[in-house]
């Protein structure tokens, strides 16, 4: 079951609306998680699921972060990511091979 959360002790369900006045905080009884939904969004509101205790600053941060405006720069975060953890697997691969040649 979802329950719309209206006010919090740090204000941010508020807060939220600032960034986006179509965003809206619920507490799924299920996961036991808070969820960030967008009422714009077509078929489906939800956006993400707060992977903290408690609504705050840190709530703000995330859903900031992750906004659709800034798809290009989650993107390279994600290449940029990707690139180096490639590069680390390629340079244990040639340890491990020069190893057995030797």
């Amino acid at each position: 079951m979802l329950v719309e959360v209206t006010t919090d002790v740090y204000f941010i369900a508020e807060r939220l609306c600032e960034i986006d006045k179509n965003y809206f905080t619920v507490y799924n009884t299920a996961t036991q998680k808070f969820e960030i939904h967008n009422r714009e969004q077509q078929g489906n509101t939800y956006c993400l699921s707060v992977p903290f205790e408690t609504l705050d600053c840190r709530t703000l941060e995330l859903v900031q972060k992750t906004k659709i405006e800034n798809i290009n720069k989650i993107i390279e975060e994600i290449d940029k990511s990707n690139i180096i953890a490639q590069q680390k697997l390629q340079r244990e691969t040639l340890k491990k091979a020069q190893k057995i040649l030797n």
